[in-house]
């Protein structure tokens, strides 16, 4: 086993339905979810006993540690009896914006610990599954669907996905629990061609909804003018919350527009983070 440094990407829904809530509290959704070029860096090391340590420009967000939640699952289980690591993550990911970061970086340790022959095959989905609902996404290599609880259903290629995608990230940590307790938009499946090996960013977009959107702007108003800024500009050719937010997104033909419509944007709401990047 050798040291390791890991990029652990963050992701965007480009839809995302509610479809109902279970008796258990759980709620089935279906969602197209593609990673995008920003990501956290993680290095892996031995050490003589688990030590993680976050820093980077959203480690003060941190509110709990969902590495040593992992590895403590994976003693439960006894799927793990010992945990030799230093594990540094440097946060680049905005923290509860609807990237997927904390759940990213559980699939990178996985994804570490099963490469290295530590746990298998099954045993890494079993924990991807039991401890969240975008993990099992993360080991995908392409644009997935996902369904149910957050199982990965199949992959597929998205056109047009050099587009240039500007992320608005209104410095709100926002629950995801809460956003899903507070939801009262449930919707039937967004009409998507299911059997298609290949699917049109735009169409995608323009055929489909994120049906947490309202439940979120009512605990986040910056979502709702987040999307009224990026929806002002005229070159901005669609607009989106990702996730249960509170990042959103739009999108854009090419790099210097997106850049200049970025530092329009910063000058008149400075506190905000943006960031612009692109499918993966």
């Amino acid at each position: 086993m050798i040291s390791q440094k890991i990029q652990a990407y963050a992701k965007i829904n480009l839809f995302l339905d509610v479809l109902s809530k279970q008796q258990d509290g759980y709620h089935e959704i279906y969602s197209l979810i593609s990673k995008i070029d920003l990501h956290d860096d993680i290095e892996i090391v031995r050490n003589k006993s688990l030590d993680v340590i976050f820093e980077g420009s959203f480690s003060s967000m941190i509110k709990y540690n969902n590495i040593e939640t992992l590895f403590e699952y994976l003693f439960s289980k006894n799927y793990l009896s010992e945990f030799p690591f230093k594990i540094k993550i440097s946060k680049n990911i905005p923290v509860g914006a609807g990237l997927g970061g904390g759940s990213s970086n559980i699939a990178s340790v996985l994804m570490y610990l099963r490469d290295n022959k530590l746990i298998n095959e099954a045993q890494c989905l079993n924990a991807a599954r039991d401890l969240g609902s975008d993990i099992e996404f993360f080991f995908e290599t392409k644009p997935s669907f996902v369904v149910g609880r957050g199982i990965v259903d199949r992959s597929v290629k998205i056109i047009n996905e050099k587009k240039v995608i500007l992320l608005i990230y209104p410095q709100v940590d926002l629950s995801t629990k809460e956003v899903f307790k507070n939801n009262k938009s449930f919707v039937e499946k967004s009409k998507i061609n299911e059997h298609s090996k290949y699917l049109d960013l735009m169409e995608i977009l323009e055929s489909s909804t994120n049906s947490l959107e309202p439940s979120a702007k009512n605990l986040c108003k910056d979502i709702d003018v987040a999307l009224s800024c990026l929806s002002s500009h005229k070159n901005s050719q669609f607009e989106r919350m990702t996730g249960s937010g509170s990042c959103v997104f739009g999108i854009f033909n090419d790099l210097s527009t997106a850049s200049r419509i970025l530092r329009d944007i910063q000058s008149k709401n400075p506190h905000w983070w943006l960031k612009v990047t692109k499918l993966i």
